[in-house]
């Protein structure tokens, strides 16, 4: 009786061994460390702010990226577009060093955000009173009371291409083929109402949503 039952024993001790064996290789494969100089990060920039870099292309071969400098200053630094070889560096001082402002350029022109008001790179205050924005492809669109306005630059009139029926109205600016589309979502009542609307105010679509008492609108 003991033979037989060694006969089957040995054969599954070899086998629970063998697993084993397997099993150990395996997760020391997984959790041993790399060995030295494997891999490694390459810096390819260094950022001062909490946003992506504010870039843009001339006409002239080059490119510029607007940063913050090592002295707390705002800098853009052109690079050439085929070497990469730097350029020349323009400092505006007359902006402040701080992570949080928002720039656009419009019409080759620098713009900033603080707060709420807009300022252009000489420091002085191109609109004021702003509650909230959106920009989109070097356009800015921009809230004031319940009317939505688009800045088109400082020798044009502001131009307001809506305006909000009541304080609940969320609105977004997305694009379309490259139009700028304005977004609206009411839920000051269930159903809300959802709207398309293009940049002269005309609705082009409209949708209303049931929603249930037990789901929230973000």
């Amino acid at each position: 009786m003991l033979v037989k039952r060694l006969y089957w024993i040995i054969p599954i001790c070899f086998l629970l061994i063998g697993v084993g064996i397997i099993f150990w290789d395996s997760i020391n494969e997984v959790t041993e460390p790399p060995a030295g100089g494997w891999s490694r990060g390459i810096k390819v920039g260094e950022s001062y702010g909490n946003k992506y870099p504010l870039i843009e292309k001339d006409s002239t071969n080059s490119f510029s990226i607007y940063q913050y400098g090592d002295n707390t200053e705002f800098i853009k630094k052109s690079y050439d577009i085929n070497s990469l070889a730097p350029k020349d560096n323009k400092s505006f001082s007359n902006i402040p060093f701080n992570k949080w402002n928002n720039f656009i350029n419009i019409n080759n022109k620098l713009y900033y955000i603080n707060k709420d008001k807009m300022f252009d790179a000489s420091g002085s205050v191109v609109v004021k009173d702003i509650d909230s924005f959106y920009t989109l492809n070097e356009q800015l669109f921009y809230q004031q009371d319940r009317q939505i306005k688009q800045f088109e630059g400082e020798s044009t009139e502001e131009k307001t291409i809506f305006e909000l029926e009541n304080d609940r109205i969320k609105w977004k600016i997305i694009s379309d083929e490259d139009k700028p589309r304005l977004l609206t979502i009411n839920n000051e009542a269930n159903p809300i109402m959802v709207k398309i609307n293009s940049d002269q105010g005309e609705t082009l679509f409209s949708q209303e949503i049931e929603i249930s008492s037990m789901k929230k609108i973000k």
